[in-house]
């Protein structure tokens, strides 16, 4: 299965909830979504956190870019 296919499933198994995780050396790692209000943001568990990568997340409500607060995050 393909990095974007492991991603795509795992959003899909966590909708309506936003969906994270981490991509390290080449993989996808599903990670629990510990976010007060899971369906409008992430954070990803503390068990589950690692130097990534990339971290991963979805927009279940169908935004297809970043949001502002993606951005901001970029940043930090």
């Amino acid at each position: 299965m393909t990095l974007a296919h492991q991603i795509i499933k795992h959003a899909k198994q966590q909708y309506p909830k936003e969906s994270c995780g981490l991509i390290v050396d080449g993989e996808y790692i599903a990670c629990k979504n510990v976010a007060d209000k899971p369906a409008e943001t992430f954070r990803i568990s503390h068990d589950d956190w690692q130097p990534a990568d990339v971290v991963v997340h979805s927009h279940p409500q169908g935004l297809r870019y970043l949001s502002d607060s993606d951005r901001a995050a970029q940043h930090k």
